[in-house]
């Protein structure tokens, strides 16, 4: 399993946990620790995404310019 995968499936049990957390009614602290580590991880894995993104080489169909990637037309 890739990092980005890894980080991916660690955000969606951050989610699921945010979830139970509110279905139970949970502290403020229990939801505030939940949401900074949830940020944390969106934040890896936004890095992660964008170093697998514009670090491989242009594949059929996509161009990188000026530090912006987009499928061509």
């Amino acid at each position: 399993m890739s990092s980005v995968e890894c980080l991916h499936e660690a955000v969606r049990m951050l989610v699921a946990e945010r979830q139970a957390l509110h279905a139970r009614n949970a502290s403020h602290d229990e939801l505030e620790s939940n949401r900074l580590a949830l940020a944390g991880r969106q934040r890896q894995l936004s890095h992660a995404l964008s170093i697998v993104t514009f670090a491989a080489p242009n594949s059929p169909g996509k161009t990188v310019q000026k530090g912006r990637h987009r499928a061509d037309d």
